[in-house]
């Protein structure tokens, strides 16, 4: 279904598609319009299997023509699923009706918003954005992701409503496909199942970002194999490669909710703490060398960013630049970093 209303597409610009479905082929901010009954959603969110509330996605296409989508929308997630007043969503599409359209491929998607209604919240959202931006730089064994600018209401009008930023997430399965592999769920695995090279960057960008809300290897409450990390398979007979998502603990982020595990010795998620596993040398050179040789590229998705304020912008470079100080001193580098891996 079509109708002739004024949702679009703003003009950052666009990307190569690197493989991905036509949603994610470039990161400039959607417009669209949830429309469904939020709140009823929003109070289904301490449910542990809360049903889904029917409504419909409305966003404009390139020629001008306003797409509306049915969509079956309800609360998920774990901390902020309980915490905060706007909990993240699932966005589950029929996958018939998204052919020929932008979310063509799509079947379910996450939905990550702000955790209130506050300005600051909304940066919370725009910084975690930033973190999935990160890695992807980094490596296509990423989540791929795209910004939206996101209101809700019975009907797509921009004019009705402030909207606030938000961002959908690739799927497991299309993100493991992507890369010609499978998205894997182990009860259990050992570091030797991990590739040490993939591992090693994934744990230097947590460092990046200042994030230790993560495992590779445990489980959080018996659940199947790791924390905030997706695995994929290679071909038969080789390691793993980990893929972290969930980066609201990270001291880019610096969400008020936020704080460090018990277990390490710092006070905040700001202050960096390396706990990575120790590799070979020629490991370390190349992964060091990969971040290094990607510095520019990530200062410029900082300055780019959509919706991120001016002080939240020179806080981040700031604490970009940080990093890659470090990593600019081999001293530094050898402290704060190989001496404190496992």
């Amino acid at each position: 279904m079509m109708v002739a209303m004024g949702l679009s597409v703003s003009a950052h610009a666009a990307e190569g598609d690197g493989g991905h479905a036509p949603l994610f082929t470039d990161h400039r901010l959607l417009s669209v319009t949830l429309a469904v009954d939020i709140s009823d959603v929003n109070a289904r969110k301490r449910q542990s299997k809360a049903r889904e509330e029917k409504g419909n996605l409305f966003y404009t296409s390139g020629s001008g023509e306003v797409h509306e989508l049915g969509v079956a929308v309800r609360p998920r997630g774990n901390y902020r699923r309980t915490k905060c007043k706007n909990p993240p969503l699932r966005l589950n599409f029929k996958r018939k009706q998204l052919e020929g359209t932008l979310f063509a491929g799509q079947d379910k998607l996450k939905l990550v918003r702000p955790c209130n209604n506050t300005a600051a919240a909304e940066q919370w959202v725009v910084l975690e954005y930033l973190a999935y931006r990160f890695y992807q730089k980094l490596t296509p064994e990423s989540f791929a992701v795209r910004p939206l600018l996101v209101r809700y209401g019975d009907r797509p009008d921009t004019r009705t409503g402030e909207g606030r930023f938000g961002f959908v997430i690739e799927s497991d399965d299309a993100m493991a496909e992507r890369n010609g592999a499978e998205a894997l769920s182990p009860r259990r695995i050992r570091r030797s199942n991990l590739n040490p090279q993939a591992t090693l960057r994934m744990e230097l960008f947590q460092y990046l970002i200042g994030n230790n809300d993560y495992s590779a290897l445990k489980a959080v409450n018996g659940r199947t194999c790791c924390h905030n990390m997706r695995l994929l398979s290679g071909t038969p007979g080789t390691t793993l490669t980990p893929v972290p998502y969930d980066f609201d603990f990270a001291g880019l982020v610096d969400a008020s909710y936020a704080s460090p595990p018990d277990r390490y010795p710092i006070k905040s998620v700001r202050t960096r703490y390396f706990r990575g596993f120790c590799q070979s040398e020629s490991i370390w050179q190349s992964v060091l060398a990969q971040f290094q040789n990607q510095k520019a590229n990530l200062v410029a998705l900082v300055a780019s960013a959509p919706r991120l304020k001016d002080r939240t912008r020179r806080d981040t470079l700031r604490y970009l630049d940080d990093f890659y100080t470090t990593l600019d001193d081999p001293n530094q580098t050898e402290r704060s970093l190989r001496d404190r891996c496992r």
